[in-house]
């Protein structure tokens, strides 16, 4: 066995192509300088715990055959496990990325554990590989910047999941208390290594206080049910050019999703796209939501089906300039219902078609036939019109009362008596026998889709 264990390299380490054919033991190392293991392999156990890595970390094209152990490794400048193969288990517990750490084209084939471990500047997976095998656990894992998965092959089971008040993808405060953290621990390792004689450099910190991203543009998925997210914190936006109706979801705090005034979330979910050059943000993110909608339903998650669906209409709503939206259906269909997800517009736009409708009827402009008169005395007025001169024709005006329940027999399509006489009265009750059924059943839609079992 190769046992390097408590060693310090002061300058460059190089085991470039170098082959541990037994156990090789890096544990507690502090490699001050670059460490150089690309296209190394290891074909026994490799042992990186609690190692240092000062400067840039060349693992690319490194292949562990057997187990390779990085827990509680720090790396405080750039990992590179470009094209690395990983054919066992890949223990990076508790790890802390405090630069970026890239893993394209990497290749997973039995159990990876990022449990616990910290990425403060991007990671990024781009082209890696999950085979069949794979169990990839991102369990309390915290991201602080961009996650790239781009292109990436899920063909085994790949698990994001965090806890309480801690969501995986990072808001701006989880990001600001992991560069807390990662500056007292480079104040303690310049402290420690200064007692040793080492002069050490704090790199400088490329985390920001910004919320994480997570990228999945073009992956494939082969199985996507194999694909998973507990408790974390997650955007509609972040599933473009991707389809989500088969993934898991459970207990997800999903942002930019609630409805608001002028759609503030909308803009910033387009504006985040924009920043990372996706083109159409505004067409792909309706295919998202729509997606999404599609995922929440068939898992009995209704009430964030019925905002992804309204995010989703507005997204499209939002392609149009302002003053074409009055003309499209959609900008109608959200004023009445809310695209048939707000049940209470539906309610109170109703109830206004009723109310405006009855107050027209008992308005001096609407004009009915007189009530029909018993037949007992139809002889006598008969006989009594006559002896009179002939009078103009009169018609029946109703009471404020009376209008009211006029319209609600207009709605409910009954015939109410009395019937309309002039021409612009039978326009109204054409236009409310139209416009009332069909708000009813959009309030019965928004209805069933806020209660639906």
């Amino acid at each position: 066995r190769a046992d390097f264990g408590l060693a310090t390299f002061l300058d460059d380490a190089s085991f470039r192509s170098a082959t541990f054919s037994a156990d090789a033991y890096f544990r507690s190392a502090t490699f001050s300088a670059d460490a150089y293991f690309g296209s190394a392999t290891f074909s026994a156990d490799a042992y990186f715990r609690s190692a240092t890595f000062s400067a840039d970390a060349d693992l690319s094209s490194a292949t562990f055959s057997a187990d390779a152990y990085f827990r509680e490794a720090t790396f405080l400048t750039v990992a590179n496990f470009i094209e690395a193969t990983f054919s066992a288990i890949a223990d990076f517990h508790s790890v802390k990325f405090s630069h970026n750490a890239y893993f394209m084209r990497a290749v997973f084939t039995a159990s990876s554990h990022f449990c616990s471990a910290t990425f403060s500047a991007a990671g990024d997976f781009r082209s890696a590989m999950f085979l069949e095998t794979s169990q990839v656990f991102f369990e309390k894992t915290r991201f602080c910047k961009i996650v790239y998965f781009n292109y990436s092959v899920f063909a085994g089971y790949v698990a994001f999941e965090g806890k309480k008040d801690e969501y995986v993808f990072l808001d701006k405060n989880g990001v600001l208390e992991v560069e807390k953290e990662l500056n007292e621990k480079s104040e303690n390792l310049k402290k420690e290594l200064a007692e040793r004689g080492i002069d050490f450099q704090i790199p400088d910190n490329i985390t920001e206080n910004q919320a994480a991203i997570l990228d999945l543009q073009n992956a494939r998925l082969e199985k996507p049910e194999r694909i998973s997210f507990h408790r974390v914190r997650l955007c509609p936006g972040w599933f473009v050019n991707i389809d989500s109706r088969e993934m898991v979801f459970t207990d997800v705090s999903w942002d930019n999703l609630d409805r608001k005034f002028r759609n503030p979330n909308i803009t910033a979910e387009i504006e985040s796209l924009e920043i990372r050059e996706v083109s159409d943000p505004n067409r792909l993110l309706e295919i998202a939501c729509r997606q999404l909608a599609v995922n929440a339903e068939e898992n009995n998650r209704y009430d964030e089906a019925s905002r992804f669906r309204y995010m989703a209409m507005e997204t499209k709503r939002l392609e149009y300039a302002w003053h074409g939206r009055l003309w499209t259906l959609s900008w109608w269909y959200r004023l009445s219902s809310g695209y048939g997800e707000n049940w209470s517009r539906a309610l109170f736009v109703l109830l206004g078609i009723l109310v405006l409708f009855g107050v027209f009827y008992n308005s001096p402009f609407a004009s009915f036939e007189l009530p029909e008169k018993k037949e007992a005395d139809t002889a006598v007025i008969q006989e009594i019109e006559k002896r009179t001169e002939p009078k103009p024709p009169q018609f029946y005006k109703m009471n404020n009362l009376e209008g009211f329940v006029h319209s609600l027999y207009v709605a409910a399509i009954q015939r109410p008596e009395p019937k309309a006489v002039d021409t612009t009265t039978r326009l109204f009750v054409i236009l409310e026998t139209i416009f009332a059924p069909l708000q009813a059943a959009l309030l019965a839609l928004a209805i069933r889709r806020k209660f639906m079992r």
